[in-house]
């Protein structure tokens, strides 16, 4: 702008200012040009650190979830967009810059995470009394692998599950033996690579619901629910199998059938239990609430079954249902 253009914009615009010396100019446009550039950094660092926290909660759930880290960008990016541009009328090319959330930098957050969780248990280790568990392992593809399991006290409710760990493996030696029978059926199936395939094809020609077993854990007691869910849903299959493979184990599974079908439902309860007591705003009244209601359950649970009434043990009812339908037949 020429000067004299200036000096006319000053007279009409600004008339308060003309009388005005150089330098209050100068200092008027040095605290302008500071107020704009700090308020600028100040918006842009905090838009970035508002999207370095979502991009590792997201990167968090999708942990979580067990996706690929692949879906921040073909399913999460594209639903940010899309909330932004049609809910909110909005670019959103600022926001999605500001959330990173490629391949790479999910994995990278996921395993910056996995580290500092790691970090935060051994730093209350080397301060605190714990025991360790160590048992093996086998995945879905037959790889063995070595778990390591941790009992310490921190400010949750380990020793309360712990004593109810305790408690739950006192069972009678019969259900115990039955127990191992169930186990080492399934060691025999599952902890062969050509046991399990072939047992695959054999569910696969029945046209059973799954196709494979779940192996039992002794340092992760709540799989002995799962394992023996999943070996109830496959048992005429397991059956078949064995006779086959292991005919005597076969014949010992089948006469601790019964057995093998109540440990199914009373493990499930177990486990619905205690998965309760777990948790991160789980209180000792709570925890307590729980324990006298799966107590009191326990007692009427032990009157029905002196009644022979197996309503509340739907896996024991149809064991005891086929029981009386072979009886039946056997005497026609």
């Amino acid at each position: 702008m020429k000067p004299s253009r200036m000096k006319e914009h000053l007279m009409k615009i600004h008339p308060d200012k003309a009388d005005k010396e150089r330098s209050f100019f100068q200092a008027l446009k040095e605290k302008h040009g500071r107020r704009v550039i700090s308020s600028l950094f100040t918006r842009t660092s905090s838009q970035n650190d508002s999207g370095l926290i979502a991009s590792y909660n997201i990167s968090l759930l999708i942990a979580k979830c067990g996706q690929s880290f692949t879906i921040g960008e073909k399913l999460v990016i594209p639903v940010i967009k899309e909330v932004i541009s049609t809910v909110m009328e909005r670019d959103p090319t600022q926001v999605l810059k500001s959330i990173p959330l490629s391949n790479d930098t999910v994995a990278r957050r996921i395993n910056e995470m996995g580290a500092d969780t790691e970090e935060q248990l051994c730093a209350i280790l080397r301060d605190s009394p714990f025991s360790l568990q160590l048992d093996e392992t086998t995945t879905s593809d037959n790889n063995a692998l070595l778990m390591a399991y941790v009992r310490y006290r921190a400010s949750d409710i380990h020793c309360v599950l712990h004593r109810h760990n305790l408690v739950a493996k006192c069972i009678s030696p019969v259900l115990h033996e039955s127990l191992n029978i169930a186990v080492k059926a399934i060691n025999k199936i599952k902890a062969h690579a050509l046991n399990d395939r072939l047992f695959r094809q054999l569910c696969q020609e029945n046209k059973e619901t799954f196709e494979c077993l779940l192996l039992h854990t002794e340092v992760c007691w709540l799989s002995k629910g799962n394992c023996l869910a999943r070996f109830c849903e496959l048992f005429y299959s397991i059956v078949e199998y064995l006779e086959k493979v292991d005919a005597a184990l076969g014949e010992r599974m089948s006469s601790s059938r019964c057995d093998i079908m109540y440990l199914t439902d009373f493990f499930e309860k177990m486990n619905e239990a205690t998965l309760k007591l777990q948790g991160k705003d789980v209180t000792l009244v709570q925890c307590k609430a729980v324990i006298h209601s799966l107590t009191s359950r326990l007692d009427l649970y032990r009157q029905s079954i002196g009644r022979r009434h197996f309503a509340h043990f739907p896996q024991l009812t149809k064991a005891s249902n086929s029981l009386t339908t072979t009886e039946t037949d056997e005497v026609k």
